[in-house]
């Protein structure tokens, strides 16, 4: 970025770095919770075919997510929500959050019904007739439909995250993963024998992430309130209207990924889902714990800071470039060890341990531009 010569205020630093200590912290937590859970997954399914109908069922209500609610929260929730952040405009705050969460849940209920009733239709998009195993179809279609009400409520606790980073209560968001983690964590060891178990882990794991970020909300006035037309509604629409093509583009990219994976071997979409455990782990370490930290900052600055604006992304940049770059040359030379260390026991062979670590150095090659891509 190019130097300016205006000098750009500091006393937004200790902040930045405060709220960024309480997510790398919360990161941590939940991306090695998420090596756990992808650690009893290995072990207890295997690199099978019928973890790879699964993934294809989880990979539905997790990429609507995405496309309707999670790409939403950093590009127009938070800047919204953090304009009636203050303290004179709380109560203008809960109403707009009312009004958010009702719109949301509305349209999120017709979604649900929609998978539900074209789940056999998804997963033909998606690749699953192509398994050699018929009765592998069959299974990803039932799962589908059994983890359709994690879209809502994924969504929902999106939303109140958004609600939360924006009054900077960064803490219990936070960790929000980490509940949703050891949920799976948990109900899959009570239940080792079943694939139902990791569908049953997600829907209360994301009923939790709705439940616990209650509580820093507690003295918000929330009720229904079904408002299309309310202008922090629009404005959050025109907000993300420009990010939805791009978030489109990708989902299709990954349900194309899947639909060639299953082309290949019943076993490939597992081999891509355990090397993409750990393609993402340095980005929820670095990334998203800087860009999540400085982003309300970045909003108020935008309003006529242009040189404050311009020197916090770019800290902001070198930061995640520095940690980054070392993060993929160490995971690229790495990989057979790390994969077999974490993943290698149980059901899950060492040929198993090879493939997938083949299939994370090609990721890799993405990383740093990834990480840059997230950042800006």
């Amino acid at each position: 970025l190019p130097e300016t010569t205006d000098q750009a205020p500091r006393d937004q630093d200790p902040e930045v770095v405060r709220a960024a200590a309480i997510l790398a912290a919360g990161n941590i937590t939940s991306r090695l919770l998420g090596l756990a859970r992808e650690t009893v997954k290995a072990s207890l399914f295997g690199a099978s075919g019928l973890l790879s109908a699964f993934e294809v069922a989880a990979y539905v209500p997790t990429s609507l997510y995405d496309l309707i609610i999670g790409g939403m929260v950093n590009s127009a929730l938070v800047p919204v929500f953090s304009d009636y952040a203050t303290k004179e405009r709380r109560q203008e705050l809960w109403s707009v959050l009312s009004t958010v969460l009702s719109v949301a849940t509305a349209v999120l209920l017709v979604v649900v019904a929609l998978v539900i009733i074209f789940a056999p239709q998804i997963a033909w998009l998606v690749g699953a007739n192509e398994f050699d195993d018929p009765l592998l179809t069959e299974m990803a279609i039932r799962l589908m439909r059994m983890a359709a009400p994690a879209i809502l409520f994924l969504s929902i606790a999106s939303i109140l995250t958004g609600a939360l980073y924006s009054l900077k209560r960064f803490t219990v968001p936070a960790f929000i993963g980490a509940v949703f983690n050891a949920t799976v964590v948990v109900v899959a060891l009570l239940r080792p024998d079943q694939i139902e178990s990791l569908v049953w882990g997600i829907l209360l794991g994301s009923l939790l992430q709705i439940v616990v970020q209650l509580i820093p909300l507690r003295d918000a006035r929330l009720r229904w309130h079904l408002d299309w037309r309310h202008p922090a509604v629009r404005r959050i629409l025109a907000l993300y209207a420009p990010i939805v093509g791009g978030l489109v583009i990708n989902q299709l990219a990954v349900a194309l990924s899947y639909n060639l994976a299953t082309r290949t071997g019943d076993q490939s979409i597992s081999f891509m889902k355990f090397a993409t455990t750990l393609y993402q782990f340095p980005l929820g370490l670095v990334v998203s714990a800087v860009s999540i930290a400085t982003l309300p900052t970045l909003s108020r600055q935008a309003n006529g800071q242009l040189a404050a604006f311009k020197q916090t992304l770019a800290e902001g940049l070198r930061l995640v470039i520095t940690l980054i770059l070392p993060a993929t040359a160490g995971l690229f030379v790495l990989a057979l060890p790390i994969v077999t260390l974490l993943f290698e026991r149980g059901l899950f062979t060492a040929q198993d341990s090879t493939t997938t670590a083949l299939v994370l150095r090609f990721y890799l090659f993405g990383l740093p531009f990834a990480a840059v891509d997230q950042m800006m």
